[in-house]
């Protein structure tokens, strides 16, 4: 799993412009098998705590293998939502923190 770790001046803003740029974008690409990445999705931080939380929204992208997560494959055809990406980056107040975590257990109620 890859944690994007997002700040922005503006968060609802932020997640709305992923919903509406990455989101379709990331749905189409996985369906057509364009890249690896198995599922996304992305959340409000509410409530921070802890010295260094620099962020207020954050995105996750499922892989299923570490190569797959830090390779992150994508088919030359690929035409990516620049326009989505760019007005992101206008409201994107620093660089987009990317951490890789390897799941090792999963407990549900279901």
């Amino acid at each position: 799993m890859v944690m994007n770790y997002h700040n922005s001046s503006a968060p609802d803003s932020f997640i709305t412009l992923e919903k509406k740029y990455w989101k379709p974008f990331i749905q189409t690409a996985m369906d057509k098998k364009q890249t690896k990445q198995m599922a996304w999705g992305n959340a409000v931080v509410l409530s921070p705590s802890g010295d260094n939380i620099k962020f207020n929204t954050v995105s996750y992208d499922l892989f299923a293998t570490l190569q797959d997560a830090l390779l992150t494959p994508w088919d030359p055809k690929t035409v990516f939502p620049t326009r989505g990406l760019g007005m992101l980056d206008k409201i994107r107040t620093n660089v987009t923190g990317r951490s890789i975590y390897r799941v090792v257990k999963v407990v549900s109620s279901n």
